[in-house]
């Protein structure tokens, strides 16, 4: 059989050998284990010599001039320095000015860095560096409205923070001590639509009030001896607030219910309200107290209206809780209309 590549065939399981022919169009090798071409071992081979000869110690070379410009021989480390400090020498002792400005320019600027650098490891106590107007950094003592320890804490001065520091608000609520205990005259009375609660003591001297003052619990009015506590609740109609001459003040029914002035013809001319008079037969006239819910041993005082010269009595015919009845008579008995005041009193 004819061209069969030898892929088609399996790997040789021992050692192949193809006879007295050559192996031809082969690639340079790129493994270690490659087969390789002729051309490829005879470049080696080229060069091997020209390597070997520079790594020769025969070719080592001490020559510290290095004249001789060789392209084999190869200076050692004493040669090549002894070269570099003999040219340097002979450059610095024949005038080369601009080396030689260069090398003090160099040797002044160590010196002055070496210099500065020993100033600013050294800092007196208590001080900083800064800046002056040279661009120097010069030491200073930290004055004004602070001080700095040499731990670094730095403390504002009593006083420093004035009003003019303190951006406008930016103080809140929480920024004040609860035990402040701020004094009322440095506020300003005037709190919006917002409530003043507290849970002490609320006092005042010569104080004039808009509006409603809402208090929960007892309001006592002055101090001392001489206070008085109002009482919680509202009272009932018609009460008056009195007191115990004991410190308390309490919601009673006035000792005077009603009063009043009645004409001849039972009208009233003036009467407590709620309170009405009335007509019937002559010189008796009946006063309707229902709306005062009074007992029925209330205490009447009348006083009949005498414009002549016949004496007049007045006098209770009936009684009850809701009404009292009166008739006036002359000096002989007979009944008479006249005009009359009455007070009633209750306790």
């Amino acid at each position: 059989k004819t061209n069969i590549s030898l892929t088609g065939f399996a790997v040789p399981t021992a050692d192949l050998s193809i006879g007295t022919f050559k192996l031809t169009d082969v690639v340079d090798p790129t493994n270690p284990q490659d087969a390789a071409t002729k051309a490829f071992v005879e470049a080696a081979i080229a060069i091997a010599p020209a390597v070997a000869a520079k790594e020769n110690t025969a070719n080592k070379s001490t020559d510290g001039t290095l004249v001789d410009n060789s392209d084999t021989d190869f200076p050692t480390e004493q040669a090549v320095k002894t070269y570099v400090d003999t040219n340097l020498a002979t450059a610095l002792s024949t005038g080369n000015t601009a080396l030689l400005a260069e090398v003090s320019r160099a040797t002044a600027a160590e010196n002055a860095n070496t210099t500065s650098i020993d100033a600013i490891n050294e800092l007196a106590d208590g001080r900083i560096y800064v800046g002056d107007g040279s661009n120097n950094a010069t030491e200073v003592v930290i004055s004004g409205n602070a001080t700095m320890t040499n731990a670094g804490v730095l403390t504002i001065v009593d006083g420093a923070v004035t009003s003019a520091k303190i951006f406008d608000g930016t103080i809140s609520n929480v920024d004040v001590d609860p035990t402040a205990a701020i004094a009322g005259s440095k506020i300003t009375p005037d709190f919006n639509a917002q409530n003043v609660v507290t849970t002490g003591t609320l006092a005042a001297g010569s104080t004039t009030i808009t509006g409603s003052l809402n208090v929960s619990g007892t309001t006592t009015i002055n101090t001392g001896v001489n206070s008085t506590a109002l009482p919680t609740g509202r009272g009932i109609a018609n009460q008056v607030l009195t007191t115990d001459g004991a410190g308390t003040a309490i919601w009673q029914a006035p000792a005077v219910r009603a009063m009043g002035k009645v004409d001849a013809t039972g009208t009233a001319v003036k009467i407590t309200p709620t309170v009405t008079s009335a007509y019937s037969v002559p010189g008796v006239y009946t006063v309707n107290l229902s709306a005062l819910s009074l007992g029925g041993d209330y205490i009447i005082q009348l006083t009949p209206l005498n414009v002549g010269t016949t004496a007049l009595t007045i006098q209770v015919t009936a009684q009850s809780a809701a009404s009292f009845t009166v008739q006036i008579s002359d000096s002989a008995g007979t009944p008479t209309d006249a005009a009359w005041f009455f007070t009633v009193t209750d306790f």
